[in-house]
């Protein structure tokens, strides 16, 4: 594999080159892979375990896993390593030692695993690496949790199963977090166990304090009615702008609050919304005492923002982004909504929609049209919340797991 990545690595050298000089996102990305190495750590006498994650949705997911094996295990360490700034500072922003993972060449791979000296390496969801799986997999076990193979996935992995199939093989347990990733697994060739997914049953609670300073910086009273719109990307405003103006006209005491996928695209925030006739007031900046319309421009505010929440709209998915993770606010028993563009959850949309506890909207109308409803906004949330309480099973069991492989190793 090495000569399969330094072979258009060293055609595209000056182009890379270049970019290191010129684009600051290239070079920075080029630092991260190549040059942002984590210091040696000593062995720990209690074990260590190492969550690597690809980034936000899953570096959340990883901190929640971490805590709780911390929790069963006192004296077990854990280490976080990530591809992307935003999932390392939000692991930074709790406290947790994490670091950059390096590009998958064999070499960084053996130097990372003797810096981290860990007993155990859990992956999350779909971050399968040929070189370091293989290197790894020479002296640790390794657990792929709540493993997820989208259609894109799938159908690369398939193409090139003389690849796959092996690596897979060297995994000591793949937990597969839904029924058609574990078949996608098994048809590559790999064993699996169907253990459900870990977010349907892993709503982290908000930090109170965290609740608390929003709530004083925003100004919200108790009978406002405040609309949260999460993980969006810029083009969603043009549907979210509208309707949440034809909200106002139906709640007195509206109040927007949108939360962007990418923090650093609030410049691209700021002048759509303008152009469709909004002034958003920015979180970073400070107070936003009586604002309208806010835009939450910093990391870590999400969950918070969910839990003042009158109302929840889930973005990603009035684009072709394929979505993002709603199971947190429903988690929360805010009623939430999607719009039609969810492939990558495929199937918690199905199923929550089963059971009348998640709404799919095909534009900004149906959205405007249930913000206007009491009693269908309160079981929207009330279902929702009783149907995720039905899968925390696999939270239990895949917290087992890990105990058991780690068991004999410390």
């Amino acid at each position: 594999m090495d000569l399969v990545y330094l072979l258009p690595m060293l055609v595209c050298s000056p182009c890379l080159g270049l970019g290191a000089l010129f684009v600051p996102k290239v070079r920075q990305a080029l630092l991260r892979q190549f040059f942002s190495w984590p210091p040696r750590l000593p062995r720990a006498a209690q074990g260590r375990v190492w969550f690597h994650s690809a980034s936000v949705g899953e570096m959340a997911l990883a901190l929640r896993l971490a805590r709780a094996l911390e929790a069963r295990r006192p004296g077990l360490e854990t280490v976080l390593t990530t591809n992307t700034p935003t999932a390392l500072a939000m692991a930074q922003a709790q406290g947790q030692p994490v670091f950059y993972k390096p590009f998958d060449f064999s070499l960084f791979a053996s130097l990372l695993l003797g810096r981290l000296q860990p007993n155990l390496l859990v992956l999350v969801e779909t971050e399968l690496w040929p070189n370091l799986t293989r290197v790894v997999s020479r002296k640790i076990p390794m657990v792929l949790v709540n493993g997820r193979l989208s259609d894109q996935h799938f159908e690369s992995y398939r193409k090139f199963r003389f690849l796959f199939a092996p690596l897979l093989g060297r995994i000591s347990r793949i937990l597969a977090g839904d029924a058609t990733s574990a078949q996608r697994f098994g048809a590559l060739g790999a064993k699996v166990e169907l253990l459900g997914n870990l977010k349907w049953g892993s709503t982290a609670a908000p930090d109170p304090v965290l609740v608390q300073r929003l709530r004083e910086q925003l100004g919200l009273q108790p009978d406002e009615f405040v609309f949260v719109a999460g993980s969006l990307q810029p083009e969603e405003l043009a549907v979210l702008v509208p309707a949440g103006l034809k909200m106002a006209q139906g709640h007195p005491k509206f109040r927007a609050l949108l939360v962007p996928r990418h923090p650093d695209k609030r410049a691209e925030f700021v002048a759509q919304s303008q152009a469709l006739g909004v002034e958003l007031s920015l979180t970073s900046q400070g107070s936003c005492l009586g604002a309208q319309w806010v835009l939450a421009d910093q990391m870590g505010l999400l969950t918070a923002l969910y839990s003042l929440a009158s109302f929840v709209f889930v973005g990603g998915s009035f684009c072709n982004r394929g979505g993002q993770n709603m199971i947190e606010p429903v988690g929360l028993g805010k009623p939430t909504v999607v719009g039609p563009y969810t492939a990558n959850f495929a199937e918690p949309v199905a199923l929550l929609s089963a059971a009348q506890g998640l709404a799919v909207v095909q534009d900004a109308d149906a959205l405007v049209a249930l913000s206007q409803s009491p009693s269908a906004l309160e079981s929207l949330g009330s279902n929702g919340l009783h149907r995720l309480q039905r899968e925390e099973g696999a939270w239990t069991r895949t917290i087992e797991v890990l105990d058991e492989v780690l068991g004999p190793l410390v």
